[in-house]
């Protein structure tokens, strides 16, 4: 009983400490990666990592106003502090200045997806040379230095989009050979598409399994804060809820 009283104390304490820091909302920066964090027609804010950051920051503790930006556009922002931390991201050599939250999507999948007809050989990274290749925004960041070769070595073979509906388009018109995309953004897509995407697939899971992704910040305070409250919705519940109520409509 009294562990738990000694955590809630300090979570609380932390978000103190944050408020003070912060006399202004907390601006957090998201890109269009449905349904992770995405903008409805309606212009309303959702996505797991939106629901798990308004889990933790909710009005009680500190205002969350959130910003979208083109993927791409998403660490610029950071950088030049028009945000004050950003959702969706994987800690490189270029970012040692921010601080980064635990894991906050482990579920989060990459994978190859290419026509069946097509019958390629895809089982690895290597085997992506050659091939007509339209991957996610900021890809040739986070797979590695082999899949950054072969992303620059491509020249008109290779390019990233900010708006993944145009990925699944090219792949179902026959105009990409392979496509890089998170598989459970991929699903959502798919479910949302207002073209054909009835043919069969073929899904490479060539960068291994699922990748945790996390959220940065400029703070500590702000990054432990976060941190606290995502142990405490793990334990508590409210994180699995969040995920199942996102995901439980889309094929996994």
């Amino acid at each position: 009983m009294i562990k738990y009283i000694i955590i809630i104390v300090l979570f609380f304490s932390s978000l103190d400490v944050m408020s003070k820091q912060l006399d202004r909302p907390l601006k957090i920066g998201f890109a269009q990666i449905a349904p992770y964090s995405y903008l409805t027609p309606e212009g309303d804010v959702k996505g797991i990592e939106v629901e798990i950051v308004r889990a933790c920051f909710d009005e009680e503790s500190h205002k969350v106003e959130f910003s979208v930006f083109p993927y791409g556009r998403l660490p610029i922002a950071l950088k030049n502090k028009e945000i004050d931390g950003q959702l969706t991201t994987l800690p490189t050599k270029k970012t040692s200045n921010l601080f980064y939250s635990g894991v906050v999507a482990p579920e989060y999948q990459v994978v190859a997806i290419h026509l069946a007809r097509n019958n390629l050989n895809i089982e690895s990274i290597a085997d992506l040379r050659g091939k007509v290749i339209v991957a996610h925004q900021r890809a040739k960041f986070f797979y590695g230095d082999e899949y950054a070769d072969i992303a620059n070595k491509s020249g008109k073979n290779y390019s990233e989009y900010a708006v993944q509906m145009k990925q699944l388009k090219l792949l179902y018109n026959n105009l990409a050979d392979v496509i890089i995309i998170g598989k459970n953004i991929f699903n959502h897509l798919k479910r949302e598409a207002s073209f054909d995407t009835s043919e069969p697939i073929t899904v490479s899971p060539i960068f291994g399994e699922k990748r945790g992704y996390r959220n940065a910040f400029h703070s500590a305070e702000v990054r432990d804060s976060f941190n606290n409250c995502l142990t405490e919705i793990k334990k508590n519940g409210v994180y699995r809820n969040i995920i199942v109520k996102a995901l439980n409509p889309v094929e996994k």
